[in-house]
Order: structure tokens, then sequence, then C-alpha cells
């Protein structure tokens, strides 16, 4: 590698996705028209032109689940990477977040920042694009502009030189769509041209060389160019729906069934039906026009989203994930993706460890699991009871209520209660069958707007064995004799008793799930003991709750 691909190390970027989304929005989610993912950081705007960001939030404090950035309504698009934040307001404004080592915010100073800061007075921004560590933009005359660092040329101004304001890049009118990818621009024209200037290791620049170019160049003669994604790899759809890529090719991300690094674009298979493209840094994801998602690289940590993960697993070629056909866009986040779908529900799979993913936990998914405007309830025990098992969870800030669900083996969750308050955070099921295996979940719900949490899959494990109902306590000849009621499915009992206010000591474990009494022997004349009995089941780590008070008796043999 390069000094300077080494500089950049596994880093890529995530760019902007726009649209408008119709249809009716999925039970309990929220309403989402854009979503942009980086290096477990993920910024969103909903319908209703409200920012919000979960993971590292640039910045702006961890969150495992959305969290609102700001109080305005009027949010248009955004464009993330690594560690910045570039936004565009409905009135044409621009602002950004998130660190500024290289000026890459454009606010003219070295300055990070935690929350958005406008940058310049102009309001006639058309369009944003962040890469790692630079910005580019477009202005509605057609102009291309951008800041930040210039380390591989990516800037396209001729020089290496940083810039921390935003700098018009060449005379040109004509700039259409751009692109940023890890150091290098991509940028397509009105009149269909594909331009690239910047980091050219891996060919990732499209022009037969690996030669870093200071300034945009053409790519090719190609005049039918509709959409680019980049990140040390490129891909690109033509107007005829045609999919094109080349860079680097680790982990077969091209496409083209090989991991041959490709320095010009390779037309990847026969299909004409490619909407939109993203990719990462070893995965590349795509929409196509029946709304079917599809995925091809690496899939270690369920990046594909279709239920699989494996160190050892890539597929070379676009392969379909799911069944599902109602995807509207989708972006590659660093090992996890997210995907909107025509009802304007926001989805996620993969894996990020500091949530960014915004399913209110880390915990991996292969699979798409639905993005919710409540945190998913953080699981804290499931124990038996005097009545029953007691399932508990910590809090969820504005939720209304919880769901509780609950399954044996390898079966499905099954709801078993509603609990109708925000502040609580246990339930009793007292309608588990003794001596049976559980496992329980939750999720919180919001009333108004109605909404509906994620739930942790794996749940809380419980072996339920019934409290003993205590029968009687009676003098015999050998000693106070403690009576009570078989426990369904117990293989055995431990027997415990404590004089006056001490605490209870146990006395013996009897081995079988038979037995209903125990005899005291040792006990002595003349003192008054309180018993009390636990069940188990299979081991004594299974243990039963058990009767606190017991049966209170004064020795008389």
């Amino acid at each position: 590698m390069s000094k300077k691909t080494l500089r950049y190390g596994l880093v890529f970027v995530s760019t902007l996705l726009c649209f408008v989304l119709g249809g009716a929005a999925v039970a309990g989610a929220a309403s989402w028209a854009s979503v942009a993912a980086g290096t477990d950081n993920t910024v969103a705007i909903k319908t209703d032109g409200t920012l919000w960001a979960w993971g590292w939030r640039c910045g702006a404090g961890r969150s495992y689940a959305p969290a609102r950035i700001g109080t305005a309504t009027n949010w248009k698009s955004v464009s993330l990477t690594d560690g910045h934040a570039v936004l565009l307001k409905t009135d044409g404004s621009l602002w950004a977040w998130g660190n500024n080592a290289y000026g890459q915010l454009g606010d003219g100073t070295t300055t990070s920042r935690s929350a958005p800061v406008r940058i310049g007075t102009a309001t006639d921004w058309k369009s944003v694009a962040a890469g790692f560590d630079f910005t580019l933009a477009t202005k509605a005359d057609g102009t291309l502009w951008a800041w930040g660092d210039n380390f591989c040329g990516q800037l396209g101004d001729g020089t290496t030189t940083n810039r921390r304001v935003p700098t018009r890049i060449g005379a040109a009118t004509d700039w259409k769509t751009i692109t940023a990818g890890a150091a290098y621009s991509l940028a397509i024209k009105t009149d269909g041209t594909l331009w690239a200037w910047g980091s050219n290791t891996y060919g990732q620049l499209g022009d037969g060389t690996t030669t870093d170019r200071y300034a945009p160049k053409q790519v090719g003669t190609a005049t039918d160019w509709k959409t680019a994604a980049a990140s040390y790899t490129t891909l690109a759809i033509k107007n005829d729906g045609s999919l094109w890529a080349w860079g680097y090719n680790c982990c077969g991300q091209i496409g083209d069934g090989s991991t041959t690094e490709r320095h010009t674009p390779v037309h990847i298979g026969a299909a004409t039906d490619w909407q939109s493209v993203s990719v990462s840094f070893d995965c590349s994801l795509a929409v196509k026009t029946d709304k079917t998602l599809w995925a091809w690289g690496y899939n270690c940590y369920g990046e594909f989203g279709n239920g699989t993960s494996s160190s050892a697993f890539f597929s070379p070629k676009p392969a379909r994930s799911g069944k599902t056909t109602n995807w509207k866009t989708v972006v590659a986040g660093y090992n996890y993706a997210l995907g909107i779908k025509t009802d304007a529900s926001l989805w996620a799979w993969g894996s990020s460890p500091v949530g960014g993913l915004g399913i209110g936990t880390t915990n991996f998914r292969p699979s798409p699991t639905l993005i919710s405007d409540v945190a998913t309830p953080q699981l804290v025990s499931a124990v038996n009871a005097p009545t029953g098992v007691k399932f508990s969870w910590r809090k969820v800030s504005g939720a209304s209520g919880y769901y509780v669900y609950r399954k044996t083996g390898t079966g499905s969750w099954a709801k078993v209660a509603t609990v109708a308050s925000g502040s609580s955070v246990s339930y009793t099921d007292t309608k588990a069958a003794s001596g049976a295996t559980y496992l329980y979940t939750a999720r919180a719900y919001k009333s108004s707007p109605s909404a509906l949490s994620d739930y942790d899959s794996l749940g809380k494990k419980v072996v339920y064995v019934a409290t003993p109902k205590l029968a009687s306590l009676t003098n015999s000849k050998s000693g106070p004799v403690l009576k009570w009621k078989k426990v369904s499915g117990a293989s055995g009992y431990i027997v415990y008793r404590k004089k006056g206010s001490g605490g209870w000591a146990k006395l013996a474990t009897l081995k079988s799930g038979a037995s209903i009494s125990y005899t005291d022997k040792k006990a002595a004349k003349g003192t008054t003991y309180a018993y009390t009995v636990r069940a188990y089941k299979s081991s004594t780590a299974n243990l039963s709750s058990y009767n606190t008070t017991g049966l209170k008796i004064k020795v008389k043999k």
C-alpha cells in the first residue's frame, strides 16, 4: 500500500441518498425521508423535516437509538462520513458538524463542532457530499465547490492545499451530481459525462491508470451516466439501467466474479434494471427497479441482510438478498447497512458496536430490523418469584408502556402481557408452567404518535420452578415435621430453618421431586423455629422462590 492509502486506512464514505416516499407507514415505525451512514455514525431526516442521529453522532454524544438534533423542521438532505456531516435546509443554506481537523466543515476554522453550524450566508446550495475529511457541494447555478483535506488532490482545484472555506472548482456551470469517496471525488455533468479526481491507488478514478489527479478528468467518453457511489471502489449506473464498477476489489465488491482490481469501468452482468447503489470498504449493495435488494462482496458482519454472516464468505457477483420487494433505497455503512422501504419505514442490519444500527442495542443483526423512535428495552433478568416468573427490564424514556413476550425452546415469541405504564420495569408471569424453560423479552411502545420499539431477540432465560406451598408444620417424637405440596416438574427440594430474626440456613437437600415432607431431627427442644422450602429442577442452580415468612413452631420433643 502507498503512504496515501495507509493514511486513510479502512475508512469509507457512504454518501447522501435523498428521496420522496409514499405509501402507508409500517405500524410502529417513523416516516423517514433520507438516511446516511458512516463508521458507526448514522444521520437521517424524517418526512417532517426533523433531523436525527445515532451511533457516535459526529461528536454529539453516543446514542443507541434515533435522537433528535435541534428543533429545526426544514432539513432537506444530509451526507455523512466517518467524522463529519454536511446538510442542506430547504432554504438553500449549508450546515455542518463534527470533526474539523482539516477544515472540512467549511467555517474557516479547524474547530470541531458538536452541533450543526451554518456555513456562510449563501442560500443557493443544491447538493452536498461528505468525503473522508473533505466536502463537495454544488450550487443552483451548476458550479462546483470543495473544501477540507486535499492530500491527494480530491478537492479538484489543481493543488494539494487544504481549504477551510468553500472554494470554487473550475469555471464549469454544468455539474449535476457529486459523490465523495475515501480520498477521491466523482461528478456527473448535465451532458451525462462522468468526471473523477483525487486518489487513484486502486484505479478507482477509472481512467486506466493508478495516477492521482488534482483536477477533474473525464472518465471515458460515455455520455449516459446516471448516478455513482464511491469508497475505494466505484459503482455507477447508466441511463439504460446497466451497472458498472471499477477500483478496489479485495472481496469481490466490484461484482464481476473476481477479486481482480479494475482500472476502467467494467460492465457488471446483463441486467438493465438497477435503480440505486451504495458501497462500503468491502461490500456493495443495490436496489433494482422491482424494489428488490441485492448484495455482493464481503459478508462477515451480516452486511448482506439475508440472515447469514461468515468471515470466510463473500459473493463476487450480485445476489438477491431476501424476498422483500418494497425497498426504496439502501446505504452501506462500515460493517452495517440501512434501507428505507416504500412505506417510509427505516431498517438496519449488520454490526455496529456503538449503536450505528439505531435499534436501541449493539446486538448483531444479520437480517433487516425495524428502527423505531422508541429505544429497545434493556433486559435485566428473569427469575423465579413467589407467584410466577418475574421478568425485569430498564425503563425506556418516553415510553407509554411495554409488551412482554415469552417463548419456549426454538418456538416463536408470543405476547403474554401489555404493561400499560411507561414507568413499569417488571412483569410477573403467573401463568408459567412449573418445570418449563422460558425466554422472555419486551418491546416498548408510545401511544402518541404511535411507535413500537425493537426487542432483544436473545431474551432472558429462566427454568421456572413454582414456589412450594407450605401445608403444615407439626411436632413429632423425632422433631418438627414440615410438609408442602408437590411442585410439578421439580427434581428435588431444599429445606431451610431460622431462629427469631436471623437469616435462613439450609438444613437439607432432598433429591426427589416426589418428596413432600422433612423431619428436623436436630431441632433443640424448647426453641422456636421457622421453616420454609424451595424446589429445584435438574440442579440447585434452577431454584424456585420461597415463602419468606415460613411456618413457625416451638419444639416439644
